[in-house]
């Protein structure tokens, strides 16, 4: 959830609606987050964050079996969760 809001802090809404210290924010977590997926984990977290594909649809799309598309965005979850829960909880 924390990846769509900022994603649309920073892509989707008007700059004069976010406050500036936000969108920073935003900016550098978004930039944690390329630094520590891979691309392929990285497509799968915005496809799903901007409502492009459901996991099952991104994996058909990217030749892969439907089941796949859930353990890739298991898998990339598992990567950013460091930069969305900085206490360690799930």
């Amino acid at each position: 959830m924390g990846f769509a809001c900022d994603i649309a802090a920073v892509d989707e809404a008007p700059a004069e609606r976010i406050d500036p210290a936000h969108r920073l924010a935003a900016k550098q977590r978004l930039a944690q987050v390329r630094h520590m997926t891979s691309h392929r984990q990285l497509e799968i977290l915005e496809a799903v964050a901007r409502d492009d594909h459901a996991p099952a649809t991104w994996a058909r799309v990217n030749g892969m079996g439907s089941r796949q598309g859930l353990h890739a965005l298991r898998d990339a979850l598992r990567a950013v969760r460091a930069v969305y829960v900085p206490d360690g909880t799930d």
